[in-house]
This record gives C-alpha cells, sequence and structure tokens, in this order.
C-alpha cells in the first residue's frame, strides 16, 4: 500500500535532526522507494534556506499580503500545488515522507480540517497517512518552547516572563496530546497514528535516526549519510535566555540584531549550563504542572501504546530552579558584553579589508572611470 508518512513533531524533539538526515540521505532514501521531496514555492518567516528542509511546511504555512493581511487563498493555492506534487510522487514512489513539526500547533488551531483533507487525498490517490509523532514529559516540552520562543525572538511572547509564559502558552503550543492525536485518529485511523517517546531508553536502536528508520521500516546502516554537524537546536543557557528576554523588549534592536546577538551566545551556552545547571520548574512545581494532563495522558498511553512501559522517564537528579539573583549571571553578562566588543571589531577590520581591497583593484577603479564617464555622456549640463 502506498503511504505518506506525515512526521508532525512535536516540537522540541529532535525534529530538526530528522529533517537534516532525510534531506542529506534523499538518494539513498529513493533507491528504497522513499521519497523526501523538496517544493518550489517560498516558505514565509523562515530564516535560511534550511528551513525549506521542512518539507510538510505546506500543510500549514500562513501568508500574508504586502499590506499584512492574512492572504488565505493564496494558502489555499499552495496547499493545492503541493498536495498535487504528491499525487505525482506517487506515480514514482511508495512512499513518500514529509515533516515538519509546525503542523502540531497548526493543527489544533486555523489548520483543524488537515486531517480531514489529508484522508481525502488519501482517498483520491489511493494512499495511506501515518502521522508520526514523538513526544515528551509535558513539564520539560513548555520549559524547552519557552526557552525557544525568547531564543529565536520572532513570536509575540518573546518578552513574556518564565511565569507570564505559563499562563498564555495554550495560545501557542498545545500540551494536549491525546486531544490533538485522538482527532487526527477519527479521520485516519488509530492503526495510522505512530506515537513514539522521546527518550533513548525508548528509541529502537538506541538513537533517535534509527528509531525514526525503524518507524519507516527501514534500518539505520553505514550506507546512510549522518552528518558530523550538530543541527540539534541547542538549548540556551538560563541565564542567556533571561539577558535574551531583555534584548527582545527593546524596540531600538531590531530582528536582525537580535539574531546576531542570539548567534554570538550560542558559543557561550555550553559553559554557562556547566556552571549553572538549573531549569525553570522547582520539582514541586514540575509535579503539579504535570497534573494538568494526567487523565489525558493516561487515554494517550491506553489508545495508542499499551505496551506496558511508563509513558514517561523521571530524571532521577532534576537541577536545581533558576533563580534571577544567581551569582552566575553576572559572570555571564560580562562574557556576552566582551564576546560582542569583538565582534564588533572584528567587523570593523573586515570593513578596513574590503575598502582596501576595492580601492587598490585595478578593476574597481576601471570600473569607476566607466561610471564618470557614461554619467557624463549622458548627463545634459544645466545652461
Amino acid at each position: 500500500m502506498k503511504t505518506l508518512y506525515l512526521h508532525i513533531g512535536t516540537p522540541k524533539t529532535g525534529t530538526t535532526s530528522i529533517q537534516h538526515f532525510c534531506y542529506d540521505n534523499r538518494k539513498v532514501l529513493e533507491e528504497k522507494g522513499y521519497c523526501y521531496p523538496m517544493f518550489p514555492h517560498p516558505y514565509p518567516n523562515t530564516r535560511s534556506r534550511l528551513d525549506r528542509k521542512r518539507n510538510g511546511l505546506f500543510l500549514q504555512a500562513m501568508y500574508c499580503n504586502e499590506e499584512g493581511v492574512r492572504d488565505k487563498d493564496y494558502e489555499v493555492e499552495i496547499l493545492k500545488n503541493g498536495f498535487q506534487k504528491v499525487q505525482e510522487l506517487f506515480q514514482t514512489y511508495d512512499q513518500i515522507v514529509l515533516s515538519d513539526e509546525g503542523i502540531w500547533r497548526a493543527a489544533s488551531s486555523r489548520r483543524k480540517t488537515i486531517w480531514e483533507e489529508l484522508r481525502e487525498e488519501g482517498e483520491k490517490g489511493g494512499f495511506i497517512v501515518k502521522v508520526i509523532a514523538y513526544i515528551r514529559k509535558q513539564e520539560e516540552l513548555i520549559e524547552s518552547w519557552w526557552n525557544q520562543t525568547v531564543k529565536h525572538g520572532i513570536s509575540q511572547s518573546n518578552v513574556a516572563t518564565w511565569e507570564e509564559y505559563q499562563e498564555i502558552y495554550p495560545k501557542y503550543i498545545n500540551l494536549d496530546y491525546y486531544e490533538l492525536l485522538k482527532a487526527a485518529a477519527d479521520e485516519l485511523g488509530t492503526e495510522n497514528i505512530v506515537v513514539r517517546r522521546f527518550h533513548r531508553n525508548f528509541f529502537e536502536g538506541g538513537s533517535l535516526l534509527d528509531d525514526f528508520m525503524h518507524v519507516l521500516g527501514l534500518e539505520l546502516t553505514e550506507e546512510y549519510l549522518v552528518s558530523d554537524q550538530s543541527v540539534k537546536n541547542t538549548k540556551m543557557s538560563e541565564n542567556y535566555c533571561e539577558i535574551k528576554r531583555i534584548i527582545n523588549g527593546m524596540p531600538e534592536v531590531k530582528l536582525k540584531e537580535r539574531w546576531r546577538y542570539e548567534r554570538l551566545m550560542r558559543s557561550l551556552f555550553p559553559l554557562s549550563n556547566e556552571e549553572y545547571p538549573c531549569r525553570m520548574f522547582s520539582a514541586e512545581e514540575a509535579a503539579d504542572f504535570m497534573k494538568k494532563y494526567e487523565e489525558s495522558n493516561q487515554k494517550l498511553y491506553e489508545t495508542f501504546l499499551a505496551d506496558g512501559k511508563p509513558l514517561f522517564v523521571d530524571k532521577e537528579n532534576p537541577p536545581e530552579k533558576w533563580q534571577e539573583d544567581n551569582p552566575h549571571m553576572l559572570t555571564d553578562l560580562v562574557r556576552f558584553i566582551v564576546l560582542c566588543d569583538q565582534d564588533r571589531k572584528k567587523e570593523e577590520e573586515q570593513q578596513k579589508v574590503v575598502v582596501e581591497v576595492k580601492r587598490d583593484n585595478p578593476f574597481v577603479a576601471l570600473l569607476k572611470k566607466i561610471w564618470h564617464k557614461c554619467k557624463r555622456l549622458f548627463t545634459r549640463k544645466e545652461k
């Protein structure tokens, strides 16, 4: 049976690693009858060409026109074109793999019809849709999601304190796993919803990539390229998260400049995390937070897993709760200030080199002469 594998996250469960792996190994996958396709249409709000590796983005991408008004007609056009390409690819391949963690959020809000649309496309094209979802303990996911929100500085909640975010997070991410996956199962069939735990104790083969390949019915062998480059979305230390949150709230600092600060901070995260290992929840707060999802998690387990194993693994020695006045904050701040100053000096030196090259390059001088002659030729002198 032809199968469309749709990997939807959840967010902060290694989706970037999976997407990079599938993209880097497209040819090997195609030899085995699996296609990880790229789509030609542009995507909004993407920070780099690497974001295009999220090849399932067409299913939920939101576009706005020049006036900033949502263009739903264009969204429908992009969706239609994406589905058309999928149908065409099934003429060549028996399995197609799509991945985009943004579907998780969209399916709970503005794209609630996505499961019905996927079912209809499958019926039309003669393929089934299998949804792949990795889950992690909700207390860990909300901490990680807030951390990323502040780090990237794109959404409106990037200036929210941790306490504020706990009040507004349902607007940004659905932590009721059962609710969302049950909606998918109602359209696609419970047997076509694959729920995997995001924890090394449960990975087939011992790694996330091994586990994902197992879900596809493949084996991770030496013929696949596993890049040495770290593609995981590195967590900010709690201290740098607070520094970046304050920067996000400064109106004079534009988005590109905030991204620059994030880039500079990355090299400082490991040492900061090592010197001050901590988290945003205390043990008691985390336990209280998880009570919200006890009933839902039990339904999730009984419906999609029921394998006799625990749903989540508790950390044996959870780190202490982050404190704003911790003694390491000043050290981290000084490191960041010095790094920014060094980067500024480096940029100034590079600019000097560029100016010298332009000045000494005879080709540049020739172009200037040509430009001035053309300007005199086509510019009329005032009488």
